[in-house]
């Protein structure tokens, strides 16, 4: 009996486990708006470590971008400082789903930057599953960087049911174990 209490047990625990919020295995597309400019490989990519995208102009790469679990860090290019000017400049992200959390990205913060001058969280738009980073005006010198932290909504609570039946089985485990422990 105690065998199937324990198992019991570790399974309603389980079963009651939220899940995670992570961008890692899905699959999101970027975009980048500019005089003259193109982003690669173009179309949605999955997630893995390391950049997935890389925004250039004819003269070649400018900014990377790597999708983190929580987070994207766009790194400008090796060799270059550029200043945002001769139009509106926006850097972006689509389709971030965040399994288990229907409500989607909730907020977008400057988790850190260097070597980025004119960055204001007002810079920073988002829906539930994108994210723009206007970035006209500003100065980014080379290896400069800016890492936004998502912030996802709440996950749905576990349903009072399998908290009362996880809770049941845990005292008639106390109680079974009580009555074998008494002298006859």
């Amino acid at each position: 009996m105690s065998r199937f209490l324990a198992l019991a047990l570790v399974a309603g625990i389980g079963g009651a486990l939220p899940a995670q919020a992570s961008l890692i295995g899905d699959t999101v597309g970027a975009s980048i708006t500019g005089p003259n400019v193109t982003v690669a490989p173009g179309s949605a990519v999955v997630v893995t470590p390391g950049s997935e995208f890389t925004y250039s102009i004819p003269a070649g790469p400018i900014v990377t971008s790597d999708v983190g679990a929580y987070s994207v860090r766009f790194t400008m290019a090796d060799g270059l400082s550029v200043i945002w000017t001769g139009g509106a400049w926006t850097l972006g992200l689509t389709g971030l789903d965040f399994a288990g959390f229907p409500a989607g990205l909730v907020g977008v913060t400057i988790a850190d930057s260097v070597g980025v001058t004119g960055l204001a969280a007002a810079d920073i738009s988002f829906t539930a599953n994108s994210v723009t980073l206007d970035v006209t005006g500003q100065s980014w010198s080379e290896r400069s960087y800016v890492l936004l932290a998502f912030d996802v909504g709440a996950t749905t609570a576990v349903p009072a049911p399998a908290s009362a039946g996880l809770l049941a089985a845990g005292l008639f485990g106390l109680i079974g174990l009580g009555h074998r422990r008494r002298p006859a």
